[in-house]
């Protein structure tokens, strides 16, 4: 008998089977009382449905986002559903060619990356000939599927590992794009204006280091440029990383008018992104005008002198030429005390 794997149980045994070979040349199938001292069986098939091991998701998510910028550029330079990616992305199963293939464009061997689940019972798993092309697709059915464009400052804390958390969990239902890669020259500052061109929403995170970034204050003020003349998008949704100052120029411009939600601790991360959800799918961020007074922390104004009627003339000194040594402008030096006979010079 060619072709067949053997198992030959230790007690002899009689009893029915509708899936033995016991004819390999013609492969027939047999249904009647039959000895089990030496049978066939069927060879377990491959699992179709493979789930990405999740030790590796960190490690696939920053190579993919870090070559391709976004979910949905991957998956048209692949040629697949951008739903199917985020399956990928987020440990549900994909099928095992569509598997193999997007592993092999990022450059991994996916036997290290794969995970089988369970697989249910089906007729169709039961016959190993039976295949198909075309991979299997699994959509997300979600009624309002949105653009969001994330945006931070990279490699501080705890600005980007709350990026990448708030990445991953909105990445499920919506098309989020997030930059992790810094190109120079023209290509990247293309790249994030077509983004936000065609984003719905801005989320923003602002720390004590990102409202000094260059970065973050242009793509806030090119996302306002936008909606003045997209009908209002993208929409921005600021969010305070445990930062309670007043925002610097210009983004006091920007923002101030406008509600934020507050993080404060790692605590606080699920109720961020089930926070922002909710804005996204319509409703508002928690720090409205009232709240905004008790969260920014109040600063002691200075004393001011009142103005008086009229402009009151200041005797201006110039710091050239011959001058007092109480002079605000002058610069002891050494030989001071000699020329002075023994006088010390008042310091400043």
């Amino acid at each position: 008998m060619r072709g067949a794997s053997y198992l030959k149980p230790p007690v002899q045994s009689v009893g029915y089977s509708d899936q033995c070979i016991l004819n390999s040349d013609s492969f027939s199938f047999y249904k009647y009382p039959i000895n089990y001292s030496f049978i066939a069986f069927r060879k377990q098939p491959m699992p179709r449905s493979v789930i990405l091991r999740k030790d590796k998701q960190q490690k696939v998510l920053q190579r993919l986002l870090g070559e391709f910028f976004s979910q949905q550029n991957f998956a048209e330079d692949l040629g697949i559903a951008a739903s199917t990616v985020s399956n990928f992305i987020n440990l549900r199963p994909v099928d095992r060619k569509t598997f193999i293939q997007i592993c092999k464009k990022l450059s991994l061997n996916w036997r290290d990356y794969a995970d089988f689940p369970n697989q249910p019972s089906s007729n169709d798993n039961l016959n190993d000939n039976v295949t198909s092309d075309e991979p299997t697709q699994y959509t997300i059915s979600s009624p309002s599927k949105q653009r969001v464009f994330i945006s931070y400052k990279r490699n501080v804390e705890p600005d980007e590992p709350v990026a990448i958390q708030v990445y991953q969990e909105l990445s499920q239902q919506h098309n989020v794009f997030i930059d992790q890669r810094t190109l120079i020259g023209k290509r990247w500052a293309e790249c994030i204006e077509t983004e936000l061109r065609s984003t719905d929403f801005l989320i923003v995170f602002l720390s004590e280091q990102s409202v000094n970034s260059e970065m973050v204050q242009w793509e806030i003020s090119l996302a306002v440029e936008l909606a003045q003349s997209q009908g209002g998008k993208p929409v921005i949704l600021p969010v305070r990383l445990a930062y309670q100052e007043a925002f610097p120029h210009p983004l006091s411009i920007y923002l101030n008018h406008i509600n934020w939600a507050f993080w404060e601790s790692p605590q606080d991360t699920s109720r961020l992104i089930e926070e922002l959800r909710q804005a996204i799918h319509g409703g508002s961020l928690s720090i409205d005008q009232q709240a905004k007074t008790n969260l920014l922390k109040k600063s002691e104004p200075e004393q001011l002198l009142p103005p008086t009627p009229f402009a009151q003339p200041v005797v201006l000194e110039m710091p050239s030429g011959t001058m007092k040594p109480e002079s605000a402008f002058y610069v002891e030096r050494n030989a001071d005390a000699i020329a002075l006979g023994g006088h010390s010079v008042p310091s400043h």
